[in-house]
């Protein structure tokens, strides 16, 4: 059994979301079953997830896709990995990603490891540099290839984003203390 999700407002975008990505995803996420309470409908990860991966990617990046009232600290976004440096240290290996939505720089992943490197390890990965403010973590991976979405676990799903790796961001607090 997984770790359990916590429930999020899943129709609250961020006020620059683009028009035509709010409608992708509020079609898509329609599709998924959620729970209804006080004008608002709560949707695990996971679905919310799916649900972005469906969405039309903007050129070769992720679309700006963030859930939360304010755009500088988005309670969950959409990011695609750019992969931008190694750094090799005995015995263990570091690899650095970036995170990018629409061109934009969300910071960047420190991954440590010891011999391969997996998706999976990336939910270990440390969230640096954000320019969002917050303290976040990786919560959900996918490789995109040929519209198709492989997600940790061995399921897939439907994907609009350009071939790549992605990930669903997760703030874990307001600071980083």
């Amino acid at each position: 059994m997984g770790a359990p999700s916590r429930l999020y407002a899943s129709l609250n975008l961020t006020r620059d979301v683009s028009r035509t990505t709010a409608s992708e995803y509020l079609q898509a996420i329609a599709q998924y079953e959620g729970v209804a309470f006080e004008r608002e409908v709560y949707r695990c990860r996971d679905t919310i997830f799916r649900a972005m991966l469906s969405v039309t990617g903007k050129g070769e990046d992720a679309p700006f896709l963030l859930l939360g009232d304010a755009p500088r600290s988005p309670e969950l976004f959409l990011a695609k990995l750019v992969p931008a440096d190694t750094a090799p240290a005995e015995p263990w290996q570091k690899m650095f990603h970036g995170l990018t939505s629409e061109g934009m720089n969300f910071g960047e992943v420190m991954q440590e490891y010891r011999f391969d490197v997996t998706l999976d390890a990336l939910l270990s990965a440390e969230v640096m540099a954000t320019s969002n403010d917050g303290h976040y973590r990786i919560t959900e991976c996918a490789n995109v290839s040929e519209g198709t979405a492989y997600l940790l676990g061995g399921s897939t799903a439907p994907s609009g984003l350009p071939d790549g790796s992605y990930v669903l961001v997760e703030k874990t607090s307001n600071s980083y203390a």
